[in-house]
């Protein structure tokens, strides 16, 4: 693409690359010939990584026993109803 710019700017303390351009309605990679621009780039990549917050082990433990007792509940229930039916 013609008369694109690349660069880094700083954001948050940490230099990014960019790259910019204009796009014009109906010319060179607008890709919308007849109507309006409708997306005029990209979703930016972030070079800071965030880590995802997990649960330790203890509490996967927990989450499984909470679980699997309402399964056995939802079991016993389902069992005590077609036995009175």
């Amino acid at each position: 693409m013609p008369g694109v710019t690349f660069g880094k700017k700083t954001i948050g303390g940490v230099a990014v690359p960019y790259a910019g351009f204009v796009l014009t309605e109906g010319q060179l990679e607008d890709g919308t010939p007849t109507s309006r621009i409708v997306d005029p780039g990209a979703v930016a990549q972030s070079t800071v990584v965030t880590p995802v917050p997990t649960i330790n082990e203890w509490g996967m433990i927990s989450l499984c026993l909470l679980m699997a007792g309402a399964a056995l509940t939802a079991i016993r229930r389902k069992n005590r109803k077609s036995f009175l039916q």
